[in-house]
């Protein structure tokens, strides 16, 4: 029977040159299971359920397939009128987005604002601590001072109370 088959399905092959291997495999359950196979009619067989009900009404949903899901996921597909629950769970997350940018923003204007009061409290320091050598150089006792001496004491006043008024750098 084997033979007949090769013959008819390669019938410009020539004769059956594995024989020597089909007399070793015949009874192999793998082959008995191909045998088995190809004596069954090629159409499937319909059970008695699927044959009474042919409009298709009562087959279960099948799942998505991955193209379908991945253009879901992606935001391409369509999305079901089922799928109320996706759009309450965007909407929350638009939400909460949109809440953590306003704590982002009073959060940056907060430490702006600290950053301000730094740079102001640090210009207040500098400022005292020239207001306090100013009036420490114009207590001092300038009578025994050499001439060079008074006239650099005079020069540091003058510029330190040019910063003070804002005049110098």
């Amino acid at each position: 029977m084997a033979k007949q088959f090769y013959l008819d399905d390669y019938p410009k092959e020539g004769p059956f040159t594995v024989e020597h291997c089909w007399k070793i495999l015949r009874d192999e359950p793998k082959w008995l299971a191909v045998l088995e196979e190809l004596e069954k009619p090629n159409k499937r067989s319909l059970d008695e359920d699927e044959a009474t009900d042919i409009s298709g009404v009562g087959e279960k949903e099948r799942p998505i397939g991955t193209k379908q899901a991945k253009k879901q996921r992606n935001g391409k597909g369509g999305v079901k009128d089922d799928d109320v629950s996706l759009d309450e769970d965007l909407k929350k997350f638009s939400d909460i987005e949109a809440a953590t940018k306003k704590r982002q923003e009073d959060f940056l204007e907060a430490q702006e604002r600290i950053t301000d009061k730094k740079f102001e409290t640090t210009r207040f320091r500098r400022e005292t601590a020239l207001l306090e050598s100013y009036q420490k150089l114009l207590c001092m006792d300038t009578r025994e001072m050499t001439e060079d001496i008074r006239a650099q004491h005079v020069l540091d006043l003058k510029m330190i109370r040019e910063k003070l008024a804002g005049n110098g750098n």
